[in-house]
């Protein structure tokens, strides 16, 4: 049995970031106006931040069966 897929898209959580990144405010008031945990915003923008890839890929994708 596999890994469940995750509950936010790669998509989404890169858009989160992206607006966290945007607005320089906290991550407390992007995660509540998307709708997720400011710890879970919290963390995807540090794996963004910490990701080798360019900009333009996302860091997010995995492989879900």
């Amino acid at each position: 049995m596999g890994k469940p897929c995750p509950k936010y898209t790669a998509e989404f959580k890169q858009q989160a970031v992206r607006l966290y990144n945007e607005r320089g405010t906290t991550y407390a008031e992007v995660a509540r106006e998307v709708g997720v945990d400011p710890s879970s915003l919290a963390d995807w923008v540090r794996r963004a931040d910490a990701s080798t890839a360019p900009p333009e890929d996302n860091p997010f994708k995995v492989a879900c069966m």
